[in-house]
């Protein structure tokens, strides 16, 4: 037969068990959950940077800024848009801009195929200002997402021939 302080062990081990068995198990949850999220960020990438224009005035109220990460390596099919950001009411320039995108979807074969762009729309969706260049990002591999400054041309600003 077992002695008593045996039995007594054998039990306080036993409940033990039993009672931290829960708080193991969440443990094991959380640490999931956390490489999983881990891994979520680690398949999104930021490109970050500003949008400003030369003029000095004021950004009218209810503007609205569109900050566009595309896809311009094929020359005869529309851009692929990989991040649109919409800043309303933005303040004044410059804007700051952050634009998550899915590393995936960036390819090595031409990490200059990317280009980033932005316009002005007044609260009426009229178009006050643009980019109007291109603005070549490179992304992907060993190449670290940089803040870009996107300057905006004031629209119809050259529009008008001289004399008129």
């Amino acid at each position: 037969m077992t002695s008593y302080p045996a039995r007594t062990a054998g039990f306080l081990f036993s409940a033990m068990v039993a009672f931290s068995s829960p708080f193991i198990l969440t443990g094991c949850d959380q640490d999931a959950t956390s490489q999983e999220q881990v891994t979520v960020e680690a398949e999104q990438q930021v490109l970050s940077g500003k949008v400003m224009y030369r003029e000095r005035m004021a950004m009218p109220p209810g503007a609205t800024v569109t900050v566009t990460l595309a896809d311009v390596s094929r020359m005869d099919a529309p851009a692929q848009v990989l991040a649109q950001q919409h800043i309303e009411n933005p303040g004044s320039v410059p804007v700051p801009f952050a634009l998550r995108y899915q590393a995936a979807a960036v390819t090595m074969d031409n990490p200059l195929a990317y280009a980033v762009r932005a316009e002005i729309r007044g609260e009426d969706g009229t178009l006050l200002w643009t980019t109007t260049q291109r603005h070549t990002v490179e992304l992907g591999g060993e190449l670290a997402p940089t803040d870009v400054t996107i300057l905006l041309e004031k629209v119809g600003q050259d529009s008008q021939p001289d004399g008129e």
